[in-house]
């Protein structure tokens, strides 16, 4: 995803319909894919009183869906999947698996909850779970002398942008055999996340059979990179069976899913960083590694600087998931010093620059006014 510093301008993309198959969430067949912009919904809200930032959106979704965990309406099961999610797991020589730390199960809302959630999504997109997590990723070995390995490489397109992808310097000898052959017609892609952009790289290695691997981040905001077999990607596509690529030969966009159990659980650990940075009420510890949460983030936000041949030049931010974009909306307010308010009537979330404002709206300062009357008058 890209964005002009001056304008805020971004892409990111959703489609008309979600589904949830699998216990994952992704685009029904034939759903019509769109692309839009994030920011330019940021700026509408800051112009538009009473509506609240995309980012809250988000927030309010969590809120509505929560109270049915308490009622037994959100269900964890293990018939829905996996206890552990396989990317939550490390690998080790021998291909010896260990869990890391406690991950939920695997979440179900019911039909209403699961509604809302598909609701949202087509409003917004999926928030860019695989992406945001993944630090570095590796496909399969291609074999340069057949036209099929040639393809395997060819110059992808989608969601995101390849830097440098044709530059010499990132064709290179693989360090796993240092003094071992090398066939100069076997090359191994090797993707490297830089900001919002992606950089390739092509790995001369011995064989074919040379296996693909990746580093992911075990949490979106504390990070712990874990080092694992690139199958485990697949957890991102139909089914969980498909090989996984940013840069496939087909868009990117219309195979991607997100497992329900991850896209709760880093949708809640945003929105979890955002409540302990604006509760007055939460304590210094939680206030800080919020702080360090929400820089975390940040920190996957990289900048491209473009120049004109006349000389003019422009900055531009990249990010690499739509949570990412929410973290840099909610940066943005509070260096403007708004402050989130969560409304004494409905509980909803919403952004003000009013330091005693209770409401969302006039219509539940209205409603809570009017309560206070019946009760005095009782």
């Amino acid at each position: 995803m890209t964005a002009n510093t001056s304008a805020r301008r971004a892409k990111w993309w959703r489609f008309s319909h979600y589904e949830l198959r699998d216990g994952r969430l992704g685009p029904v067949p034939n759903a019509e894919l769109q692309y839009y912009d994030p920011w330019a919904d940021y700026q509408m809200s800051r112009s538009v009183k009473g509506s609240a930032p995309p980012y809250l959106s988000l927030m309010n979704l969590l809120d509505e869906i929560r109270p049915h965990q308490q009622q037994g309406e959100v269900r964890r099961t293990d018939a829905e999947g996996p206890r552990y999610p396989v990317c939550f797991e490390n690998w080790y020589p021998g291909r010896v698996r260990r869990p890391l730390g406690e991950w939920p199960d695997p979440v179900s809302f019911g039909e209403r909850g699961t509604a809302r959630i598909l609701e949202w999504t087509a409003v917004h997109g999926l928030i860019g779970a695989a992406p945001q997590r993944v630090l570095a990723y590796q496909t399969p070995v291609a074999d340069l002398t057949t036209e099929a390995g040639i393809d395997s490489i060819a110059n992808p397109t989608g969601a995101f942008l390849l830097s440098s992808a044709s530059s010499a310097i990132l064709d290179f000898h693989s360090p796993e055999y240092p003094s071992g052959y090398t066939n100069d017609l076997f090359v191994r892609p090797n993707y490297v996340r830089l900001g919002g952009d992606w950089a390739m790289g092509l790995e001369h290695v011995p064989t074919l059979d040379a296996p693909p691997r990746c580093l992911v981040l075990r949490d979106v905001t504390r990070g712990e990179a874990v080092f694992a077999p690139v199958e485990i990607l697949r957890e991102f596509t139909p089914g969980g069976n498909c090989e996984f690529s940013l840069f496939p030969r087909e868009a990117f966009e219309k195979y991607y899913c997100e497992p329900l159990d991850i896209w709760y659980q880093d949708a809640q650990a945003f929105a979890s960083t955002v409540v302990n940075l604006t509760d007055p009420s939460v304590d210094r510890i939680d206030h800080k590694m919020a702080t360090e949460h929400l820089n975390f983030i940040l920190s996957s936000v990289g900048e491209r600087l473009e120049i004109k041949k006349g000389g003019a030049a422009s900055t531009t931010a990249t990010y690499p998931s739509l949570l990412a974009a929410f973290a840099g909306m909610f940066k943005e307010d509070l260096l403007a010093g708004r402050r989130i308010l969560k409304c004494s009537t409905c509980g909803a979330y919403s952004v003000t620059s009013t330091y005693q404002r209770k409401y969302c709206s006039k219509r539940c300062a209205w409603r809570t006014r009017k309560k206070r009357q019946r009760e005095s008058d009782v």
